[in-house]
Order: structure tokens, then C-alpha cells, then sequence
């Protein structure tokens, strides 16, 4: 399994923990903390064209792609649930866009 690929796993099993215990695990913080490897530093971005969300490494020139895997569904999966955890909409800015993100659980609503 590739160093980035690991890395994605990590973070999005830690987002998991978040959810169930409600609160930000140590594992957590720990991961976030840690310093990028200066040669390969993950990138992720969605695709103009299909949509999809990559993650991967860029080559050297920092515009193309040396290698990526689509993270789509992991990505998603990942934010819906931090979002959920939070229990309150939350507020990203990105290059100069703000977005609000704002999620629940269907299977959960659905059982009432």
C-alpha cells in the first residue's frame, strides 16, 4: 500500500472514531499535527471535468498528476461524518470561497 494511500485511510478511520465517540480522538490530532514529507506532499482536488475527487502526489512541475486514486466516496463519507459529529453546520473558506457544509444521517432520521 502506497505512503499517501495509508495516510487517507488513517485520517478517514480517525474521522470514523470522531463520530462515534463525539469528540476529536488523540489518534486524531496526532495525524493532523504531523509535518508533510517534503518530497511527496498529498494533494487532493476535484477533477473540472468528471467530478471525482483525487488524491495523490504532483509531479515536479506541481500541476500534473505524478500518480492519484480516486477518494470520491472515502472523501464524502469523511466530511459527512465530521459534519455530523460536529452536530452544526460548518464553515470552510478556500481561496477566497466559503463554503457551509451540512450533513445527517438518513438511516438515523429514517428510524423515528
Amino acid at each position: 500500500m502506497s505512503k499517501e494511500r495509508e495516510l487517507l485511510e488513517r485520517w478517514i478511520n480517525n474521522q470514523r472514531q470522531i463520530y462515534k465517540q463525539g469528540k476529536l480522538a488523540k489518534e486524531t490530532k496526532e495525524l493532523l499535527t504531523q509535518p508533510e514529507p517534503e518530497t511527496e506532499k498529498l494533494h487532493i482536488a476535484t477533477s473540472p471535468l468528471t467530478n471525482t475527487i483525487f488524491a495523490g502526489v504532483l509531479s515536479c512541475d506541481g500541476v500534473t498528476w505524478a500518480n492519484k486514486q480516486d477518494v470520491t466516496t472515502w472523501a464524502l463519507v469523511a466530511v459527512a461524518e465530521h459534519a455530523i459529529a460536529a452536530g452544526k453546520p460548518i464553515v470552510v473558506t478556500s481561496n477566497g470561497q466559503k463554503y457551509e457544509i451540512i450533513a445527517r444521517d438518513l438511516e438515523k432520521n429514517n428510524d423515528s
